[in-house]
């Protein structure tokens, strides 16, 4: 059971998804007893057993499609034409979906970085700010965000990145965001949101192109961050960039923001 809630706790350190499966009723014989718990993780492999053979078969068949649908299911299996085999004749489990964690790196907790960072947290996102400013690190947003300060050349210095970690760059520089632009492509990051507009994107790009950095590279940096409801005060680009990544998260949409910022 230990072992079991330690990889879930990894696998939302991870970013990962996955399906907790519980015995919850067996008729019959079978050689694991109510309450029994399997860790089913997004890859098909599992921690913990159920007691193997066609059960378990069964029961990873149904957790990969609650991990796919996102929402809770009782399953009843019995063995293939009524006989009972040696895992019983019924057993009902309850199927629920671990879903990824949803961890957010702000770069830049400014008005801006720090409006988003209100934002996400209320939607429920774990939220990192790192700036190199210490006036601003000490402007707390809430107390479950986590502040790190950092010189720019190590921003993500000790810092777990996944392909399921969300980042957002919105420096107090252009200097500054592309410094930082260029340390989130050399991480498995999908989603690397920068704010600003559209020209500064193809600046941004033009000069990652001349350093060698490759197109599908590029392809995941989201400028305009944010969706399009006409934002323009720090709290409303909060709502706007946030509302994205809950549609990135919910939907896993490949869309780029339309959002433009009213000042560039």
């Amino acid at each position: 059971m230990k072992d079991i809630y330690s990889e879930i706790l990894a696998l939302q350190e991870r970013g990962e998804a996955g399906v907790l499966a519980t015995l919850v009723e067996r008729s019959g014989s079978g050689s694991r007893p109510v309450g029994t718990k399997m860790l089913i993780l997004d890859n098909g492999e599992t921690v913990g057993s159920l007691g193997g053979g066609l059960l378990e078969a069964e029961v990873i068949r149904h957790g990969a499609e609650v991990l796919e649908s996102g929402e809770p299911r009782l399953v009843t299996i019995s063995p293939p034409g009524g006989e009972e085999d040696r895992c019983g004749s019924r057993t009902v489990v309850f199927l629920e979906p671990i879903l990824a964690g949803k961890n957010l790196i702000i770069f830049g907790a400014g008005h801006v970085g720090r409006a988003v960072a209100g934002m996400a947290m209320l939607a429920g996102f774990q939220v990192t700010l790192v700036d190199d400013r210490e006036e601003e690190i000490g402007s707390q947003v809430g107390t479950d965000a986590r502040f790190l300060l950092r010189s720019v050349e190590h921003f993500f210095a000790d810092i777990n990145v996944t392909a399921k970690t969300y980042l957002l760059i919105c420096t107090r520089s252009h200097t500054m965001d592309l410094e930082v632009l260029r340390q989130a492509l050399r991480t498995p990051a999908e989603f690397v949101g920068l704010l600003g507009s559209r020209r500064k994107r193809e600046n941004f790009f033009a000069t990652l192109r001349r350093e060698g950095v490759a197109e599908d590279e590029l392809q995941r940096v989201v400028c305009p961050v944010g969706l399009a409801i006409g934002a323009v005060t720090p709290e409303e680009i909060g709502v706007a960039v946030v509302a994205q990544l809950i549609e990135r998260y919910r939907k896993g949409s490949s869309s780029a923001g339309t959002y433009v910022p009213a000042t560039q």
